[in-house]
């Protein structure tokens, strides 16, 4: 049978190999940095009893539930609160804790493919190259076999902060993760707060009511696990991609504008009933017929009655960070920076053969 994550107590290894592999960050209300504890002597030994404490009676430390918010400013009017960057700052030993928990439920899910294929994201393999070749390879495909492809990326709004709490423990107890990491879990999110720190003084705390907790090692793995049972039944037992998921970045393919429909419309039933909502304006479709004059056609795809925005012949949208649309137009803004920098480089006092080795690491890589 399947086993339990956390069927063994953790050992001193596990906890050096966090230790060691953590970078130094801001510290949180416990004032200690990664580089503090690398710094105390038979540290790993002590966080191991701790951490062994803990899951002996599925309990973490009241003062681990808590946590420091920072606010970065990001672009745009910043009287509107959507335009600040939170970053929560948590205990050390909490976050070492957490990215225990999470080696353990990360191996687990690899050992008993818990997770589906088409799920990219905070698995231990790059998934991105892999999700963009498929991408191209199948409009190739289309292409050459003179086949309509039809593609939407959709957009889930604040994704990782509205997936309610009860949606994270009963996924957890369906996966099978057994009872004693899921009430570890479950006493993690019960009664967990943040307090934001604005200049010089910090509000009161906050209750943390719903969402994975900001800034938490283990937070990207109990999203993939939430979302996991649509993005299997979207992908169901075809044999080619129909589905790629990069954590809350979701592509859906589809060989007819009628399956990319049926696919939508599912994914959005799906997605309400987990407590997470689709946003049709941020979303994307994209229409290819390969068949002669290949082209993009203007087909209206919807969520939930709201258009999708179409992406035509020369436009593009980014996916993971790579273009994809038909006779893609130069971003010349891109051109530009470079003939720029190609300037700067000619003309800055540089050796001759250090220029060639500029050129080729920065202009021309």
């Amino acid at each position: 049978g399947r086993g339990c994550v956390l069927d063994s107590p953790f050992n001193a290894k596990e906890i050096i190999n966090k230790l060691k592999s953590a970078e130094n960050t801001s510290a949180g209300p416990d004032r200690l940095c990664y580089n503090d504890w690398k710094c105390i002597p038979r540290a790993a030994q002590f966080l191991q009893a701790l951490f062994n404490v803990c899951v002996h009676p599925r309990r973490v430390p009241p003062v681990w539930k808590k946590s420091t918010t920072i606010l970065l400013p990001k672009k745009g009017d910043l009287s509107l609160p959507c335009n600040w960057r939170p970053i929560a700052l948590s205990s050390t030993a909490y976050k070492l804790f957490t990215k225990c928990l999470a080696a353990r439920l990360s191996s687990w899910c690899e050992q008993y493919s818990i997770l589906s294929p088409c799920q990219k994201g905070f698995t231990p393999h790059d998934g991105i190259l892999e999700h963009n070749f498929v991408l191209q390879q199948s409009l190739e495909q289309a292409r050459l076999q003179r086949k309509e492809l039809c593609i939407a990326w959709l957009d889930v709004t604040n994704a990782f902060g509205a997936l309610p709490h009860s949606a994270i423990f009963e996924a957890l107890t369906a996966a099978g993760t057994g009872e004693q990491f899921t009430d570890i879990i479950r006493d993690i999110y019960s009664d967990a707060s943040t307090q934001i720190l604005s200049g010089l003084s910090t509000t009161k705390p906050i209750g943390i009511k719903s969402g994975v907790k900001q800034g938490c090692p283990i937070s990207g793995l109990l999203f993939n696990i939430c979302v996991d049972p649509v993005i299997r039944s979207i992908q169901g037992n075809a044999s080619g991609h129909r589905v790629l998921a990069f954590a809350d970045d979701v592509c859906l393919l589809a060989s007819s504008p009628a399956e990319l429909q049926t696919m939508l419309d599912s994914v959005f039933t799906q997605f309400s009933a987990l407590g997470l909502s689709l946003n049709a304006q941020k979303s994307h479709s994209f229409h290819f017929n390969g068949a002669p004059p290949a082209g993009t056609g203007n087909t209206n795809f919807t969520i939930n009655s709201t258009s999708l925005h179409p992406i035509v012949e020369g436009d593009f949208h980014k996916f993971l960070g790579k273009p994809v649309g038909l006779n893609i137009c130069p971003d010349y803004k891109t051109f530009k920076d470079l003939s720029q920098l190609a300037a700067d480089v000619l003309g800055s006092s540089l050796a001759p053969w250090m220029i060639v080795d500029a050129m080729l690491s920065f202009v021309y890589p």
